[in-house]
């Protein structure tokens, strides 16, 4: 019996370390923290965004990065300043699509390694009637939408 209680011990000491390595390795993940990052940028643009059609009646009629946004967004007083992508000197610049009644957001995932599984790189969409416009090959929805 005491035999079997030492072996459960070990054991729950064993796990007990692998489970904290693997939480650690998430919290000091860059790529986590990018796409985590990402989604908190994407979140004010589209508030942004939002606001805008409140006051203005349709939303932003600008086609490309989202750097193009800066004189309806910022100059307008909806935003402080236009979000950097972490990775923009990498291509992976957030894009704009918008139109009277639509926009939509392209955001670019980074691949987050994991211990146990391998999620890819990914492309994301956010926004408003976007879904079926065609635009960028019509991506899935962000999860942090």
């Amino acid at each position: 019996m005491r035999l079997l209680i030492r072996i459960i011990g070990g054991l729950a000491i064993v796990m007990i370390f692998f489970w904290g390595t693997l939480f650690a390795l998430d919290i000091t993940n860059p790529a986590l923290a990018n796409n985590r990052l990402r989604g908190d940028h994407v979140r004010q643009l589209a508030d942004a965004i939002e606001k805008y059609r409140q006051a203005r009646g349709t939303y932003p009629a600008v086609s490309g990065p989202v750097d193009d946004l800066k004189k309806d967004l910022v100059d307008g007083g909806f935003l402080a300043s236009i979000p950097n992508d972490p990775k923009a000197s990498a291509g992976g610049q957030y894009r704009y699509l918008g139109g009277a009644s639509f926009y939509g957001l392209l955001v670019n995932l980074e691949r987050e390694p994991w211990m146990l599984h391998t999620k890819p790189a990914s492309t994301c969409v956010v926004g408003v009637r976007i879904k079926g416009t065609g635009a960028w090959g019509d991506p899935p929805a962000c999860s942090f939408q």
